[in-house]
Order: C-alpha cells, then sequence, then structure tokens
C-alpha cells in the first residue's frame, strides 16, 4: 500500500522532535590525556544535563550507540 505525501506530513507532524547524544565522541574530545575518573564522570554528567534539557523542551533523546541511521542534523552536542 503506497501512501501519500501529505499522510507522512501529518504523521509528522505528531511526533516530537528527536535528538542523537553522542557521548563516545563528546568524551573523546573533552577528555584529557591526564583525566581523572571525576573528570569522566563530569562529563557524563554534562551530557546527561544536556539530555534532561532537550527532553525537558519536548525532544525524544537517543544514544548514538542505539540508532542504526540518521541525519547528522539531529545530533545534539552537549
Amino acid at each position: 500500500m503506497s501512501r501519500k505525501p501529505w499522510a507522512y506530513q501529518s504523521e509528522l507532524a505528531v511526533r516530537p522532535p528527536i535528538a542523537v547524544v553522542d557521548e563516545a565522541t563528546f568524551i573523546q574530545q573533552n577528555l584529557k590525556p591526564s583525566a581523572t575518573t571525576q573528570d569522566l564522570e563530569q562529563l557524563l554528567l554534562r551530557s546527561e544535563q544536556a539530555a534532561t534539557t532537550l527532553t525537558e523542551n519536548g525532544y525524544l533523546v537517543l544514544r548514538k550507540n542505539q540508532v542504526f541511521s540518521s541525519p547528522a542534523e539531529i545530533e545534539a552536542k552537549p
């Protein structure tokens, strides 16, 4: 069964915006070689806070390792 383009548009209108968080890349880019466990925990907390803020603003937030494929435009940068 083929759907008309307008049918997809109406379905998209009721879906929340999506943000994909790439924690691994974020940590790699921000964790210094001399970092401590506490530094890592702070980065993870920062990532979680970004996800919480997005959720509070109506976004569905996914971890990048749980997404099969997505456009780069929906990737959130903590």
